[in-house]
């Protein structure tokens, strides 16, 4: 009976000593995935990250700047419309289908 007992509380504590270094575990990782946030949320206050996003989000320039757009050669089989026409006289729909994807 006793035998028994010790087993059973040895089993109770190594199951618990994991227990607690897993938790400990969670523990670290919680606290670095903390800093982590506080870095970015401190970033994101930050007058660099709020111009930042005007620029790419709102496409807003600083006052003197110039803004230079070069047109898309081709954008998803988009052609100019004199050689659109040409090519649908010459080649059939699936032709066109197969040069859009490939």
């Amino acid at each position: 009976m006793a035998t028994v007992n010790l087993v059973r509380t040895t089993t109770s504590i190594i199951q618990s000593s994991k227990r607690y270094d897993n938790l400990n575990n969670r523990v670290s990782e919680l606290e670095d995935e903390k800093s982590r946030l506080i870095k970015e949320v401190s970033y994101q206050k930050s007058a660099e990250y709020v111009e930042q996003e005007a620029r790419n989000k709102l496409n807003m320039v600083r006052e003197g700047e110039e803004v230079y757009v070069a047109p898309a050669a081709k954008v998803l089989g988009a052609v100019s419309y004199s050689r659109d026409a040409q090519r649908s006289a010459s080649a059939g729909n699936p032709a066109l289908w197969l040069e859009l994807f490939f």
